[in-house]
């Protein structure tokens, strides 16, 4: 049941510093929404309070729905699962929706690569060799998988065997399949 109150607060439409200051104060998901007033909370605006005061959980179990049918697991920032680097960031993600297994990222090298989406051919060759180079030393790799330097780096970890995480800004279901399939069998999508 907690799962839910962190989809419904992950998917409120609040600022991250409003979120990481309602966890702050209250701990749980569940606790900020059996919350009933979040006025005068350091770091809450006014209009963010009132957007948190509505305590609609419709979307979240549609969205848990989803996430259970497509064997998505959700990691809150709480959760002892959530990787620890993350965790220290500043203002991290509330909540990781991850598709696949999430490698032990908080004790092999990670290395993200990023880069432009109209790369030359050399750019594309030398990403993928990169990225094929360091998944065989041991580094996982994250890409963004857009088209370019990140996918090419995706499949440079794949075709040596590597961890890929994907880290999605849209749906995954926009991602060529068969990219996302090999991804899952030694990785995962996050979002």
């Amino acid at each position: 049941m907690e799962e839910l109150y962190w989809i419904w607060l992950a998917g409120l439409s609040i600022g991250p510093r409003a979120r990481a200051a309602l966890i702050r104060e209250f701990g749980t998901a569940e606790a900020v929404f059996r919350t009933e007033s979040f006025h005068g909370i350091t770091g809450v605006s006014a209009k963010e309070a009132e957007k948190a005061e509505r305590k609609d959980l419709r979307e979240a179990e549609a969205a848990q729905r989803q996430c259970s049918l497509q064997h998505i697991s959700v990691l809150p920032v709480t959760s002892p699962e959530y990787p620890e680097r993350l965790r220290q960031i500043y203002l991290p993600p509330t909540v990781l929706f991850v598709q696949g297994t999430l490698p032990p990222i908080d004790e092999i090298p990670v290395i993200a690569v990023i880069g432009t989406r109209h790369a030359s051919p050399y750019g594309v060759k030398m990403s993928q060799r990169i990225a094929c180079e360091i998944s065989q030393c041991g580094g996982a790799i994250v890409s963004l998988l857009t088209s370019g330097v990140d996918e090419a780096a995706a499949k440079g970890t794949l075709q040596s065997g590597g961890t890929c995480i994907g880290v999605l800004g849209t749906p995954h279901e926009q991602f060529g399949h068969l990219l996302r399939e090999q991804i899952l069998r030694n990785g995962a999508l996050v979002s």
